[in-house]
C-alpha cells in the first residue's frame, strides 16, 4: 500500500497541474516598424490566471543594421511585454522603440496561475528595420529614410506629380534656377555697362534675389549661398552709402 501511495505522489509531481492551453492569440498588425506598435492579445483555458507576460524572441540571428554602432555580427533579441486583462483578452503593446532588433519574433506566453508559471507558444510578428524616430509609425512614408530631395517626393507621395513629371522635375528645377540666375546676371551686366557703376548693379541684384528668395523656385541646397551673396551685397551698398563724400 505504501508503494502505491508513493507511486501516486510521484506521478502527481510529474504531472503539470497547469496544463491550460491558448484559446486565441493574435498580433495586430503582424508586421510593424520599430517605432510602430503591434497589439498582442490572447485568451487561455485556465481561469485562475494571476498575470501574463508575452516574450517576443528572435527566430533567427540578424544583422543589427545600426550605422556607426560597430555591431556587425548577427544578433538575437528577446523583448518582454507585460499584459493586462481587459475583461475578455490579455492584451499588451509591443513596439514604439527604435532600439528593437528587426526580424521575425516568435511569441511565447508566460502564464502565472499563482502557484506556478507555464509557457506556451503562439503566433509571431515581423519587425521592419531601418532608422526611425518617434512613436506610432505604421507606414514607410512616415519615416525619414534619408533619401534625396527628389526621390523623397515619391517616397512621401508629395508633389501631386506622376512618374514622368517626377522624372523630369530635377532637370526643370535645376535648369529653371539657372535661367533665373542668367536673367539676373544679364540685367546686372546691362546696368553696369549703362551706368559704369558697380553699386547700381549690386543693388539691382540684391533686390531681384530678395524677391526670388521669397518664392519656391530656389532649390533649398542653394538658398544659403543666395543669402550669403545678399549679405555681402548689402554690406557693400551700406558701406558705400555711409562713406560717400
Amino acid at each position: 500500500m505504501k508503494k502505491v501511495l508513493i507511486f501516486l505522489i510521484l506521478i502527481s509531481l510529474l504531472i503539470n497541474s497547469s496544463s491550460a492551453a491558448i484559446l486565441t492569440s493574435d498580433a495586430t498588425p503582424n508586421k510593424t516598424f520599430k517605432c510602430g506598435t503591434s497589439t498582442i492579445s490572447a485568451t487561455f483555458s485556465d481561469g485562475g490566471i494571476v498575470s501574463v507576460n508575452a516574450y517576443l524572441n528572435s527566430t533567427q540571428a540578424v544583422q543589427p543594421m545600426v550605422p556607426g554602432s560597430g555591431r556587425i555580427t548577427p544578433e538575437t533579441q528577446s523583448t518582454t511585454v507585460p499584459m493586462a486583462f481587459n475583461g475578455t483578452y490579455w492584451v499588451g503593446t509591443f513596439g514604439n522603440d527604435n532600439t528593437i532588433l528587426w526580424g521575425t519574433r516568435g511569441i511565447t506566453y508566460g502564464v502565472n496561475t499563482g502557484a506556478t508559471t507555464y509557457y506556451t507558444s503562439s503566433t509571431g510578428v515581423f519587425v521592419y528595420g531601418g532608422q526611425c524616430t518617434g512613436t506610432n509609425i505604421q507606414y514607410y512614408n512616415q519615416t525619414n529614410p534619408g533619401i534625396g530631395n527628389y526621390t523623397n517626393m515619391i517616397w512621401n507621395g508629395t508633389g501631386n506629380m506622376n512618374l514622368i513629371e517626377i522624372g523630369i522635375y530635377p532637370f526643370v528645377q535645376y535648369w529653371g534656377f539657372l535661367f533665373y540666375l542668367l536673367t539676373i546676371l544679364t540685367v546686372c551686366v546691362s546696368i553696369f555697362m549703362k551706368t559704369e557703376n558697380v553699386y547700381n548693379s549690386l543693388l539691382s541684384a540684391f533686390i531681384m534675389f530678395a524677391v526670388l528668395s521669397t518664392t519656391s523656385y530656389i532649390n533649398p541646397i542653394y538658398i544659403q549661398w543666395i543669402y550669403l551673396f545678399m549679405a555681402i551685397a548689402l554690406a557693400i551698398i551700406l558701406l558705400k552709402l555711409f562713406t560717400k563724400r
